[in-house]
């Protein structure tokens, strides 16, 4: 079947004239006239605001930028060795598994704890946190591979 086009000239959008235009409309946008106080102080306040504004940015930032703290913050590493075939099953692949507790020692964050999971199987040393995290190195230290 055929898709048939209306015979009807489509509609033409047309704005309403000045005239139509209410009083009311009228006297508002007069009050937003450049020569408006609104106006004047927006226009006036920019450009110096702007300019003072990423002079003083410059200069506060320095001032407020915080002190590196005096020690780097310290964590506590106990590391102990699991039975791989236990935790993980009979069918594993895991050779060795370890169990890192670490907890936060000084800082705003102490006594604050993680558990890391280390494994060594045929993709190699990784944690549950990924092959990047600081427990794998710390159990490769420990084990004294590295």
């Amino acid at each position: 079947m055929k898709k048939v086009k209306s015979r009807q000239p489509a509609a033409k959008v047309t704005r309403k004239g000045a005239r139509t235009v209410a009083p009311s409309k009228v006297r508002r946008k007069a009050k937003l006239e450049p020569d408006s106080k609104r106006a004047t102080k927006a226009a006036v306040a920019k450009p110096a605001k702007g300019a003072r504004g990423a002079r003083a940015g410059i200069a506060t930032a320095r001032r407020s930028t915080p002190a590196k703290p005096a020690k780097p913050l310290e964590a506590e590493l106990r590391i102990r060795e699991l039975d791989p075939l236990r935790v993980c099953g009979d069918r594993t692949s895991v050779v060795q598994l370890f169990r890192v507790d670490e907890e936060q020692v000084g800082g705003r964050v102490a006594g604050a704890r993680q558990v890391h999971l280390v494994f060594n199987d045929r993709h190699g040393w990784y944690c549950e946190h990924g092959r990047s995290c600081h427990a794998v190195s710390a159990v490769m230290r420990h084990a004294r591979i590295r």
